[in-house]
């Protein structure tokens, strides 16, 4: 939606749309004598547009054609979460036609979300999401973006929870409780690198070499086998331990095995 002034000091409304074969196309037109008569203009040619052709979609129709076009670029993991919020934080849009939604309906959701006893985080990441969703209508199917108004919630230093790092005795009391030789080596492992716990599962001999190990993609799930790295800035080498020990631990039901080059403990 954009309204310009024109040299005459009258307004002109600029409309984009998406053709049949995904290309943009802009309609302009021009003499309005207030800004917000042409926007007013647009929002009345984009809702007559929706009316005609989207009038049985709803919400939740629109929510599953928007996974759809996210599958392949994010994890399983997170489409999970994404569809526990639609259930959790949307239902009640669920049901309506998307054309029939108004800015009101989404302002109602954004605060019944600030009602949960959840972190501002995760909050904000839930009111992300339905912004998302709606931009998406916008983008694809010309209904109009009814959260663009929503705000976030402003996040403060106090707000910002430190992590809880175990320091290196905290570690050696958890150590002194594990018996089997196989997690010993995994844990130290993790504890020494700070690897996650995916991209530690996904390693193989190979990726293990001259005191360093490559971490270049990760594994959720044993079934689902290696996936890529969500960012190619996650791709990093970890400098290992001066002193090593060789561990082989099985990954898979392959028998695949990854070596690790961990510090020397006494078992």
């Amino acid at each position: 939606m954009a309204a310009y002034k024109e040299k005459s000091g009258t307004w002109m409304s600029k409309m984009n749309s998406r053709g049949e074969n995904g290309k943009i196309i802009s309609k302009t037109r021009s003499g309005f004598a207030k800004k917000r008569d042409a926007l007013d203009y647009e929002e009345e040619v984009r809702r007559s547009k929706v009316e005609t052709i989207n009038t049985s979609l709803s919400f939740n129709d629109l929510f599953e054609e928007y996974m759809k076009n996210k599958q392949g670029s994010i994890a399983e993991i997170t489409e999970n979460e994404y569809r526990r919020m639609n259930h959790q934080f949307f239902s009640k849009l669920a049901n309506k036609k998307v054309v029939r939604l108004t800015p009101k309906d989404f302002l109602t959701v954004r605060n019944e979300i600030l009602q949960y006893d959840y972190s501002k985080s995760y909050k904000n990441k839930t009111i992300k999401l339905l912004k998302s969703i709606s931009k998406f209508g916008y983008n694809f199917y010309d209904f109009k973006d009814n959260s663009k108004q929503l705000k976030m919630i402003p996040i403060n230093s106090d707000d910002i929870k430190d992590y809880t790092i175990w320091m290196p005795e905290e570690f050696d009391h958890f150590f002194g409780f594990i018996e089997n030789y196989v997690c010993k080596a995994f844990f130290t492992f993790l504890y020494h690198t700070g690897a996650r716990l995916g991209e530690a599962k996904a390693l193989l001999v190979s990726d293990i070499s001259k005191g360093s190990a490559t971490i270049s993609k990760s594994m959720k799930h044993y079934v689902n086998g290696v996936k890529p790295l969500k960012t190619a800035s996650s791709r990093r080498t970890i400098q290992l331990d001066n002193i090593p020990l060789k561990s082989s631990i099985p990954c898979s039901s392959e028998a695949r095995c990854i070596s690790l080059e961990i510090w020397n403990r006494s078992v």
